[in-house]
């Protein structure tokens, strides 16, 4: 193929960019050449929707832990503060309920998309 021919390959105005095209085949050397692509499946693009979600779910999922994490500490240092027995105990519990959200999130959230 001459440098000409693959400086025109190369400035073509197609809509189908390297993103979401999944392969290019070359089939007609010369100045009428024939360029086929191919798609990716739909099942893919879903595959990668439902991976997106998955991800996003997660992060959610371990910010809201870390949120309740936090206010049980914020709690249970009031608690000590006060000499509010009632206070650290509720600060303890939400301490280790944030934690276990996030341990959920962290182990159990990314076998989701394993599911579809």
């Amino acid at each position: 193929m001459n440098p000409a021919m693959f400086q025109q390959k190369n400035h073509l105005s197609n809509p189908l960019t390297e993103n979401n095209v999944e392969r290019v085949f070359y089939v007609q050397p010369g100045p009428c050449a024939l360029f086929i692509y191919k798609k990716p499946k739909r099942k893919d693009v879903a595959m990668e929707f439902i991976n997106s979600a998955v991800d996003v779910l997660q992060t959610l999922v371990i910010a809201l832990g870390a949120g309740l994490g936090v206010w049980g500490l914020v709690n249970m240092l009031e608690g000590y503060g006060n000499d509010n027995p009632g206070a650290k105990s509720q600060g303890i519990k939400q301490l280790m309920a944030g934690g276990g959200i996030i341990l959920l999130a962290w182990q159990l959230i990314p076998h989701l998309s394993g599911l579809f």
